[in-house]
């Protein structure tokens, strides 16, 4: 304060100075507590309890990292635990491990997890009465709850994901049983409806997702209306998540990249002071991945999206997080694609590859299988982005993630489409790769659920994609009029999809479409244009296409508007697939 000021005010300057004195007194007492040796259960009990004031003042020190692995391996090397001490424990050393990766806490709980789920069921059988119920006994069944939410979420990660959809929505409902106007349960519920509204995007439940994480931000408010001032971090800590990390990725994962950046933005504000060590940095990588989407194929854009998404993966690099170092990099090698540096996007996408191997979670192997076939199809080898391509749909098909399942028939319809542009079994891989283009494009429409009750569907960038693809193999075949009608739903859900890539496959599918229409000229000033019997060829391949254009693929009809026989125009196709042929084998 000045102390020229008029307004100086001595006794309030002093009262500001204890105030501080005593604030760096409790952090110093704190930090004491935390890295204090664990040698007994009161020892355990006393950090247990500074370690969640800590946590829920998000607060993220190294001391904090400390006293989370001392009170675990107490939990491990100590047969004495009871399933109370080990249950009130777990559930905050479970989310602590997610920021400091002390140990393998979700094998643990992979392996308890279903019993103690079975007991809750067992527990609401039990009361017959729930008004009756004491308040310790709730609380017991708060922390079983939230051990339960720990194992579906890893049931989440492992694929599982309409398993783990049914235990979090019991386990809500379970809740709201449970919670009186003294024991609301309030962040209990909003932890159980955040991962509620996660699973509804993976399964492209889109608007359900947004309507979800609403609930959680209200269930936010009402605690942070009673909750103490020195908890209130946490809970904006929180609010940054479901604000960024769920509404951010609803929006990105449907194509509306302002409204996503807009999330971001709000959740970054939001965390401007934290000391998190994961969730601003994670809300960095998703704004390099919208600057990526922004970017399309262009190498300026591009630069700037890897600037954002290099500065977040050194950041986990350096605190030894490898989960989002790998994450991390998957965005960097995309980008690297995208620009056509396949060498560098290689080199990050194996070190994907060799944390996948590492990880049980299907999900990142099904990435690194299509990522693999992008990169092998950019680089021509169209057999073998189609072998990449088929196990990425293999291994897709094993987990209940809706999202894979599209991106890896989508990159198989995109292999034989380059394929089938080589001639290689033309026809019948133009057909297979309309068959996948068509299955993703129904698995995005399979819950019927439409953009708030608009006429766009639930995610209007894929099915975007798919129509841009299904238009492509038609006019490859010559199918102006199918082509068109495919590519008029382009028209309508175009001004609803912001990524430039999709934006770059429309004009060019549009171009290729539009060519079949063109007249057929000979350069009269270009005399190489000049060889009699390949004008000839083409001339027939352009009466051929452009007959059956206008008579809705009718051969008789078509036959007849050249003056020619039916036999002739089959005749004229069999010499333009003799032809390409031709190519393919010189």
């Amino acid at each position: 304060m000045d102390l020229g000021s008029k307004n100086y005010d001595p006794q309030r300057s002093e009262a500001n100075a204890k105030f501080l004195s005593l604030v760096d007194e409790r952090k110093r007492q704190r930090r004491e507590q935390l890295i204090k040796p664990i040698n007994d259960w009161v020892d355990f009990d006393d950090t247990l309890k500074e370690l969640d004031q800590a946590y829920n003042e998000a607060w993220f020190e190294n001391e904090v990292k400390i006293a989370a692995t001392n009170l675990y391996k107490f939990l491990l090397t100590n047969p004495s635990a009871t399933l109370k001490e080990y249950l009130g424990a777990m559930p905050l050393l479970y989310e602590l491990n997610d920021i400091f990766h002390f140990g393998d806490l979700h094998k643990d709980v992979l392996l308890r997890g279903k019993s103690v789920y079975d007991g809750l069921h067992e527990l609401q059988i039990d009361w017959s009465d729930l008004e009756q119920i004491p308040l310790p006994e709730r609380e017991s069944a708060r922390q079983q709850v939230l051990y339960c939410a720990c194992w579906a979420n890893e049931l989440k990660r492992n694929g599982e994901s309409q398993q783990a959809k049914k235990i979090f929505e019991w386990l809500r409902h379970f809740t709201r049983e449970i919670a009186t106007d003294n024991f609301p349960c309030f962040r209990t519920q909003a932890t159980l409806t955040y991962q509620l509204g996660s699973l509804y995007r993976i399964l492209e439940q889109h608007d359900l997702a947004e309507s979800t994480f609403t609930q959680t931000l209200s269930l936010l408010h009402d605690r942070s209306r009673d909750a103490p001032g020195n908890e209130q971090p946490g809970l904006i800590r929180r609010q940054a998540m479901v604000v960024g990390i769920g509404f951010g990725l609803v929006n990105y994962t449907r194509g509306f990249l302002r409204r996503a950046e807009n999330a971001l933005a709000s959740a970054r504000a939001l965390l401007a002071s934290s000391n998190d060590p994961i969730i601003p940095w994670y809300i960095e990588l998703l704004y390099g991945t919208i600057l990526r989407c922004r970017a399309g194929t262009k190498a300026e854009d591009l630069n700037m999206a890897l600037n954002i998404l290099k500065g977040a993966r050194d950041e986990f690099e350096r605190r030894g997080n490898a989960r989002y170092v790998s994450r991390a990099s998957w965005e960097i090698a995309l980008a690297h694609n995208l620009a056509g540096e396949y060498e560098t996007a290689q080199q990050y996408l194996d070190e994907v590859k060799k944390y996948t191997e590492q990880s049980p979670r299907p999900k990142w192997k099904t990435n690194v299988q299509i990522l693999q076939s992008r990169q092998l199809r950019g680089q021509g080898e169209y057999d073998q982005a189609l072998e990449h391509a088929r196990r990425a749909l293999m291994i897709a098909t094993t987990h209940e993630a809706t999202l894979s399942l599209i991106d890896a028939c989508l990159a198989q319809g995109e292999a034989r489409l380059e394929l089938a542009k080589t001639g290689a079994q033309r026809d019948q891989n133009i057909a297979s790769a309309i068959s996948d283009f068509e299955r993703a494009r129904d698995l995005v429409s399979e819950s019927k659920i439409r953009h708030n009750e608009s006429s766009l569907p639930s995610n209007p960038k894929i099915v975007a994609v798919c129509e841009l693809r299904i238009a492509q193999c038609l006019a490859m075949r010559g199918e102006e009029l199918a082509a068109r009608s495919h590519l008029s739903t382009w028209q309508i859900l175009g001004p609803s999809v912001e990524h430039e890539w999709v934006r770059e496959l429309a004009r060019t599918v549009t171009e290729e479409i539009k060519q079949l229409s063109l007249n057929f000229t000979v350069s009269s000033e270009n005399p190489n244009e000049w060889n009699y019997s390949k004008n000839i060829a083409n001339l027939r391949q352009w009466l051929l296409r452009q007959s059956l254009r206008q008579t809705g693929r009718n051969y008789s009809e078509a036959a007849k508007l050249l003056g020619v026989k039916r036999a002739t125009l089959y005749q004229w196709q069999e010499d333009t697939r003799k032809t390409r042929r031709a190519r393919t084998t010189n």
